[in-house]
């Protein structure tokens, strides 16, 4: 909640703070112009990184190897491109910054560490299904129901017979 907090709140609020502040030493229209600069380049920047990043991943998979690193590698540049989009000299200071390898190792670093992050233990049931060929319709029924046993506390399968099949 303190999250939502400070990125709609309080950094719009920053941001028109040094809106006003750079606009009063370089002047409006050059302030103007870096905003656009930035859209520019940000969106650059992630048309460049969609495409390697389709490519890398392509070339990984066909040596059998998940890109999953390199997937988040290039989904922290596209962030990082959607910074320097954001109008605002704040956004583009974090959005350049996410463009350093090491920054982007030591935010990822700590996402992954994060207690928000991890697993939770769920409950997987199983259970078979079939299309019925004489009545297909796109319907699928299934073979086994899972009804809960109320001394056990567990679940119990029921099997269906099917004559058609």
């Amino acid at each position: 909640m303190r999250f939502f907090f400070i990125l709609f709140i309080i950094l719009p609020i920053l941001e028109i703070f040094v809106f006003i502040k750079v606009g009063s030493i370089i002047g409006a229209l050059n302030t103007v112009a870096l905003v656009i600069l930035g859209g520019v380049i940000g969106l650059y920047i992630i048309r460049q990184q969609g495409f390697r990043a389709a490519l890398r991943a392509r070339a990984q998979m066909s040596q059998g190897q998940v890109p999953a690193m390199d997937m988040i590698e290039s989904f922290f540049m596209v962030i990082a491109g959607l910074l320097i989009m954001l109008p605002g000299f704040i956004s583009d200071i974090l959005g350049i910054a996410l463009l350093i390898p090491l920054v982007r190792q030591a935010v990822l670093r700590k996402l992954l560490t994060s207690a928000s992050w991890k697993a939770k233990s769920t409950r997987v049931y199983e259970g078979e299904f079939y299309r019925d060929a004489s009545n297909d319709k796109g319907y699928v029924s299934a073979t086994h129901s899972a009804k809960k046993d109320p001394q056990k506390d567990t679940l119990t399968q029921d099997n269906k017979k099917n004559e058609n099949f």
